[in-house]
């Protein structure tokens, strides 16, 4: 191999975003290799500029063969998976730094993870708000038990939701054709909150009001592949669900597998009722895992059973040390929430993060500063909402950064009613959070450093 020039997207007007191209010049050798090359590629990365400049750049090159063209040099190698392009060095340190959080087969933190759920019908399954979703259900039931009516309720229920195609409205027809089979009925239990969308890398700790969606989950209807000729069908259904006790297992780390610097790599932690949708576009997705695997048989002494034995001193520190699961997971969050996961994007590292489990108190604060970082989150989607946020409303007690974030803690309720706080912002109460996030992001930034070996 003699080069590589690397273009990045958007190159070609007509093709896909997420593609990204290279030029690769090859020469054909003469022998049979009989171990992997320390050969040197001169590589030029283009990805910088802007398209015009890109492309204005090539045709001068191609004009002028003469003409140098700018290039570092690099060696692929054998702890960088030969990659064509160079790795930085956050990408280097992060790689060495441990096992990878999640994957399938080798040295990794999680024995399972889990990818977001798929409905292959969002007009159908997924909506804004629960609202929304328990009146189409409703509706869909109505279309389920009419008889005389049947084609009249279908179209106008198709006409409702937007089902503007003859193949929508058909997979609509077989999926009540299926509930009436199965004898379904409405369920509100089945009306879930869910993560979805995009989520560009300042959407951490917990999911904004942009990245809720409602999703009506119902294992018990499929939606078969599309048969297109010449072409094969596919194994499975086009909707995965999950195990639906995965889904109701907390606390949960979800974190997001990216190959775009701004929409790269974060994580939340939850311990409320979230559920998880795969796609969230600009070629990012959302995958789960959690400590303790609902479908696998419990470990002796106490150990969660999705954790490797890898992983496991470095969560009896966490336990020694007066923390649980949900902290451990913060400490997994803060890494992916840093900017060494950005910079990792960035040189090419991968959509997966390595994890150092040496050092125990670094782990320890990282997963502290975490906590306060996800409630401080929590605490700004509340009065983006509404300046008077009920207590109870709140999947955790924030009322300890009332001090720090500036707004009163107010009781309401008594006699025969249960007395419950209210948390009440003030004028100063959003800039308060901003600077508190704000310097806990440079905390965390520098933590993670160290852990990783950067600082």
């Amino acid at each position: 191999m003699l080069r590589v020039v690397h273009l990045g997207r958007g190159v070609f007007e007509d093709v896909g975003p997420r593609i990204s191209f290279v030029i690769v010049l090859l020469e054909r050798r003469q022998a049979v290799l009989g171990s992997p090359p320390a050969d040197e590629v001169r590589y030029t990365d283009l990805r910088a500029l802007d398209e015009p400049r890109r492309l204005e750049l090539l045709g001068e090159w191609g004009a002028n063969t003469a003409m140098p063209v700018p290039h570092a040099v690099h060696i692929p190698a054998q702890e960088s998976g030969y990659t064509l392009t160079p790795v930085g060095d956050v990408a280097q340190a992060v790689r060495r730094a441990g096992p990878a959080l999640a994957q399938q087969s080798g040295q990794r933190v999680f024995v399972k993870k889990w990818p977001g759920l798929i409905t292959a019908f969002d007009k159908l399954f997924s909506a804004d708000t629960a609202a929304e979703v328990t009146t189409r259900w409703q509706s869909f039931y109505r279309c389920v038990g009419a008889s005389r009516r049947f084609e009249e309720e279908l179209a106008d229920f198709a006409a409702r939701i937007g089902l503007a195609s003859e193949d929508e409205r058909t997979r609509l027809r077989d999926l009540v054709s299926m509930a009436k089979a199965a004898g379904l009925s409405f369920d509100a239990a089945k009306v879930c909150r869910a993560i979805s969308g995009s989520s560009p890398n300042d959407d951490r700790w917990y999911p904004s009001p942009e990245l809720t969606t409602y999703v009506y989950y119902e294992p018990a209807l499929s939606i078969p592949r599309n048969e297109n000729e010449g072409k094969a069908k596919g194994w499975g259904t086009m909707n995965q669900w999950r195990e639906p006790q995965a889904h109701e297992t907390f606390p949960k780390l979800v974190y997001t597998s990216g190959s775009k610097v701004e929409y790269g790599l974060k994580a939340f932690v939850l311990c409320d009722r979230w559920y998880v949708k795969l796609h969230g576009g600009t070629s990012q997705q959302f995958n789960f895992t959690v400590m303790e695997n609902p479908l696998a048989q419990a470990k002796l002494g106490g150990l969660p059973n999705n954790i490797t034995p890898e992983a496991e001193p470095l969560f009896a520190q966490f336990v020694a040390d007066g923390l649980g699961p949900e902290d451990f997971l913060l400490f997994l969050a803060g890494l992916y929430n840093s900017e060494v996961a950005e910079l990792f994007v960035e040189e090419g590292g991968g959509n997966v993060l390595n994890v150092p489990l040496r050092d125990a108190p670094t782990a320890i604060q990282i997963a502290r500063l975490g906590r306060r970082m996800r409630d401080l989150t929590v605490l700004k989607h509340a009065f983006s909402s509404s300046p008077r946020v009920l207590s109870d409303s709140l999947p955790y007690d924030l009322t300890y950064l009332s001090a720090s974030a500036g707004f009163a803690v107010e009781r309401e309720g008594g006699g025969r009613y249960r007395a419950q706080a209210a948390l009440v912002s003030s004028e100063t109460t959003a800039d308060a959070i901003s600077t508190q996030l704000d310097a806990g992001q440079a905390e965390l930034d520098g933590l993670v450093r160290t852990i990783f070996g950067l600082a």
